[in-house]
């Protein structure tokens, strides 16, 4: 069953709780009701779904939302009972203390914490701090939950390029979902196996590979290839990196570093060509432009520091004829450009390590 998250904890489970003070302090070992004596007189499904909860019986968000839902259909007088309100509020930090123990033990229970974060979210919803941790574990549920299983590597590989795959798909996302990878992913993840690959196999990494760790500052790996120089300004593509990550999409990374301290902000303009069919069915070639940014978009850059820039290409058949300028991000009319470098747009799968 398709459902809304938010629309369904707050419909069922959370509903006029807001004035209620909220905090972590709950002691988690302390029942949230005495459901044996009763002493309120709550119904018996009631009891019966407290004591699950607390029983550990019910340990998945979409379980307790659906028994949530059964329990108020049932017994809508609960809705505007103050003491089952203030119920719901103790019962909302023990998800929040759940959660928090979940996100500590790390990538396999992720999607876990996800699930109690939201659910205590919506039992709090003037605590700031637990409204970002339960945005920033959505944003795990959805990525993982979006990305095709095909065009992903498993985030436990014993690989560490196998885990820089995985944790690009944050990393390159929206700000919510970089700020999950670099919170909870980046050096639970890859700090370990960066270790080892310094050690005994650096050789191993790709040079896009050891790109990514040194903007990510994880290790010091230097790149030494130079694929070639962007000039006004001076800016040296220094890997680049094509992957499939959907079918008939790929995302293209570039990694640059600049010569000297740049002020103003640019853009990466890549123009390609790919094949689509005219009117009578048949293939032609068609020129594609588009422009995106380095990420993060904010300046000066320094001299030396590893610079991204990505995005994802649409396509249907093999992109040829491809070329990357800079642009300036003021310049409306992008008529100033760089040296164009020659690019190879053809698409690598992941996890072929």
């Amino acid at each position: 069953m398709t459902r809304s998250i938010t629309g369904t904890v707050a419909a069922i489970l959370c509903v006029a709780v807001i004035a209620i003070p909220f905090g972590c302090g709950y002691d988690k070992d302390t029942p949230v009701y005495d459901t044996t004596t009763n002493p309120h007189g709550l119904p018996a499904q009631a009891c019966e779904l407290l004591d699950a909860i607390e029983a550990g019986q019910l340990v998945s968000y979409d379980v307790i939302t659906e028994s949530f839902g059964r329990l108020y259909l049932e017994n809508q007088e609960l809705l505007e009972n103050e003491h089952w309100k203030e119920i719901i509020t103790r019962l909302g930090s023990k998800f929040h203390q759940r959660a928090d123990e979940l996100a500590k033990q790390g990538v396999p229970f992720f999607s876990q914490a996800a699930g109690f974060y939201i659910l205590a979210a919506f039992s709090a919803p003037d605590d700031t701090q637990l409204a970002r941790k339960a945005a920033l574990f959505t944003t795990w549920k959805e990525v993982t939950e979006r990305v095709d299983a095909g065009y992903t590597c498993s985030p436990l590989s014993k690989h560490l390029a196998d885990r820089l795959d995985f944790v690009r798909h944050f990393l390159f996302g929206d700000s919510l979902q970089r700020a999950f990878a670099e919170q909870f992913l980046v050096h639970q993840l890859l700090d370990s196996l960066v270790a080892l690959d310094d050690n005994d196999e650096p050789a191993r990494l790709s040079d896009p590979d050891r790109a990514l760790l040194a903007w990510l500052e994880v290790s010091d790996n230097d790149v030494s290839d130079l694929i070639g120089r962007f000039t006004e300004p001076s800016v040296n593509l220094i890997a680049y990196r094509v992957v499939a990550v959907a079918p008939s999409r790929s995302r293209i990374e570039l990694y640059t570093t600049a010569e000297s301290a740049i002020a103003d902000q640019y853009r990466v303009q890549i123009s390609f060509e790919k094949q689509v069919p005219d009117d009578q069915g048949q293939l032609e070639m068609e020129e594609v432009v588009k422009e995106f940014d380095f990420a993060p978009a904010i300046g000066p850059w320094k001299p030396g520091g590893v610079i991204v820039a990505t995005t994802v290409l649409a396509h249907a058949a093999k992109l040829s004829g491809a070329q990357a300028v800079l642009v300036a991000s003021d310049d409306e009319s992008s008529d100033t450009h760089s040296t164009p470098i020659d690019l190879s747009l053809d698409a690598e799968m992941p996890c072929s390590h």
